[in-house]
């Protein structure tokens, strides 16, 4: 993946081509050093992006209270995230390509 730096913000705003009529979407991606990485996308690709974003926040928070619940009947963090690996694993192996 290249050099990993701290994502600080991603903002993205509405815009319309002045010269096609065509919407778009400026996207821009702050790291914590101030770097800018900055492109435009379809409305489509980024509603595509945030269903995949709200996916990811809602499948982190159910890993937590997951991975809280197995610490507690197996009363070992590492034994319960090691569970929670496996079965991420299995689940990723029984989906569809």
């Amino acid at each position: 993946m290249g050099d990993l730096r701290g994502l600080a913000s991603v903002d993205v705003e509405s815009g319309v081509s002045l010269f096609t009529g065509e919407p778009f979407c400026s996207v821009t991606a702050t790291d914590t050093t101030g770097a800018v990485f900055a492109g435009q996308l379809t409305p489509a690709e980024v509603r595509t992006m945030a269903e995949g974003f709200i996916g990811a926040a809602e499948a982190a928070e159910q890993e937590a209270n997951l991975l809280e619940f197995l610490t507690e009947l197996v009363d070992d963090k590492n034994k319960a995230a090691f569970v929670l690996a496996e079965l991420r694993r299995r689940l990723r192996a029984k989906r569809p390509s």
